[in-house]
């Protein structure tokens, strides 16, 4: 979603907003160290060598013995199944109380 936003606000204000190093990649004007230097200067490589050293270190405690189990967090559909079940009930709730006023 950032890659489209940063892509049209790059294409309104190309002065002001560094183009995306996705949208970089296969044009003939710009070499892979282009790109690679983009991707640092906006702190993409940096998230991405943190999210990858988090996985590392999971893989080697869990599989060293050092952490015998990682501790569950509800799943993402289990989060999306409670919201949008408060959701619905509180629509229905507002729907009920606005078509039985008296």
């Amino acid at each position: 979603l950032h890659l489209v936003g940063r892509s049209i606000l790059h294409k309104m204000l190309p002065f002001l907003i560094d183009e995306h190093p996705q949208a970089m990649i296969g044009r003939v004007k710009y070499q892979l160290s282009d790109v690679y230097e983009q991707a640092t200067k906006l702190n993409i490589m940096s998230k991405h060598r943190r999210i990858n050293d988090g996985i590392r270190q999971s893989y080697f405690e869990q599989t060293t013995g050092m952490i015998s189990s990682k501790s569950k967090s509800p799943s993402f559909f289990k989060q999306a199944l409670v919201v949008g079940g408060v959701a619905i009930l509180v629509g229905g709730t507002l729907g009920y109380v606005w078509n039985n006023k008296s």
